[in-house]
């Protein structure tokens, strides 16, 4: 009971503990529903289907997240700003304008590029996928539109539930498909159960959002072009972050997909693992940008240094044991979430293992860079890594084949780390000693709290 009343008396606690449930209900239906769709799409010797629809998912995430990094930031930067204070109304509806205006840029690329992309990454079939996948995107302007009102607001339970709605009509389909009907587990079919999900979301976020939305729609080009002013370099960092993020398998379908239709597939085994450790940082950065924004523009730059900080080295403490657990054991890891069929992925598990250490600094970066201000650096920042991200993969592919894209994304971590470390000890003085000290005191407190606790159910014993 204690535990509950903290929980829900510290805005820390209490976000905190949603955000993390929400990645966390992400993390955990995507992952079941990926471990049965990994086993029902490895017929054969052949992972083609896995590969394709690995392909589409990395795509279709890609644009939502690319469109999240323009809306998100800017909004709350914004509606949380003096110069709008009174006037949320015209944030929220300029925002919609944009949200709006920027799906259909993305349809009409679909419509009219959908074949070349398809072509470009040697994937057939992932051309009729993409064709349909403009309807998942149209409904997910009021889904991504409540979402970020919702963040803004601090309304981090109520994102929560929506996507438990939304991930969850996914993975229940998933699971009575792959106990009663495996033959209807189709793309096609997979892809109208998403739109279902994102619907059924849209209508609960709208319910619940209702105190929130302003009740009318203002069009104001100056606000909207302030906004765009602030969020081109968000959404162009986004762009090429998440563009970045995924090189290793686009570039691999480019390159191996003639000679090893499978190597994408074992790629987004890795992939979906890193995911699922990044989830406690995604869930960190949700919390920390609004609050960083408040704190840039209340108490300056010494308050999101010490958030940073202490976040970062938080977050790193967490996920140390988990990286070495993953490397010691990979071969378990790869047979719990794909299968044995996947077990030319266990090398390149490992090596992301090794640079999972060093995610959540790189990570927390950009929203911390936004936050005070300076959205122009990060963008230049992650233009200069995608371009060098992309050279690199394309060079290690060609001279050390299936493990090149591997290597490749190793080192572009390692340079990342240090190019960010010393962008942020010149703007916040960031300083690697304090997260190390940092993380050294969130063992000690694990440890005296499950100390306490072990403590106290042997005396009532």
């Amino acid at each position: 009971m204690r535990i509950i009343k903290a929980v829900k008396s510290s805005f820390w606690l209490n976000s905190m503990f949603f955000s993390i449930m929400m990645r966390f209900s992400l993390v955990f239906f995507g992952a079941i529903s990926y471990i049965l769709l990994a086993r029902i799409f490895a017929k054969g010797d052949s992972l083609a289907q896995m590969n394709y629809w690995s392909l589409f998912t990395v795509t279709t995430a890609t644009i939502e997240l690319t469109k999240a990094g323009l809306l998100r930031n800017a909004f709350i930067k914004y509606l949380h700003s003096v110069e709008f204070i009174d006037n949320k109304t015209v944030v929220q509806s300029s925002s919609l304008f944009i949200n709006a205006g920027c799906t259909l840029l993305v349809v009409l690329a679909i419509l009219f590029g959908g074949a070349w992309f398809s072509h470009f990454l040697k994937a057939p079939p992932l051309e009729h996928l993409l064709y349909w996948s403009c309807f998942l995107l149209i409904a997910l302007v009021p889904f991504n539109h409540y979402e970020i009102i919702l963040q803004a607001n601090f309304q981090f339970q109520l994102n929560f539930y929506a996507y438990l709605i939304r991930q969850g009509s996914f993975f229940l389909y998933m699971l009575l498909g792959a106990i009663f009907f495996p033959e209807y587990i189709t793309f096609e079919n997979l892809l109208l159960v998403q739109i279902l999900g994102v619907v059924g979301a849209d209508i609960y976020m709208y319910i619940k959002c209702r105190p929130y939305l302003s009740g009318k729609l203002i069009y104001n080009a100056a606000v909207i072009k302030k906004l765009l002013g602030f969020g081109k370099f968000v959404f162009g960092t986004a762009l090429f972050a998440n563009v970045s993020r995924s090189v290793d398998q686009l570039v691999t379908a480019n390159i191996m997909n003639n000679i090893n239709v499978n190597a994408v597939s074992y790629y987004n085994v890795v992939s979906r693992v890193s995911n699922m450790m990044d989830s406690p940082t995604t869930a960190a950065a949700d919390i920390l940008f609004p609050k960083n924004a408040q704190a840039s523009e209340l108490e300056g730059n010494a308050k999101v240094k010490y958030y940073f900080e202490r976040m970062v080295a938080t977050l790193t403490a967490l996920i140390i044991p988990i990286g070495l657990f993953i490397f010691i054991f990979p071969k378990f890891v790869v047979m719990i979430i794909a299968g044995p069929k996947y077990y030319a992925a266990i090398p390149i598990l490992q090596l992301m293992a090794i640079s999972s250490f060093i995610r959540p600094f790189i990570f927390n970066f950009g929203h911390t860079v936004d936050a005070i201000g300076k959205p122009r650096t990060n963008f230049l920042v992650n233009v200069a890594l995608m371009i060098l991200n992309t050279g690199i993969t394309y060079y290690c592919l060609i001279n050390f084949g299936f493990m090149g894209a591997a290597y490749a994304t190793f080192a572009v971590n390692a340079i990342t780390f240090l190019w960010f470390y010393l962008i942020l000890r010149k703007v916040l003085n960031i300083e690697l000693k304090n997260i190390v000290v940092y993380t050294k005191l969130t063992y000690v407190n694990l440890f005296q709290m499950a100390r306490k606790i072990l403590f106290k159910q042997t005396v009532s014993v």
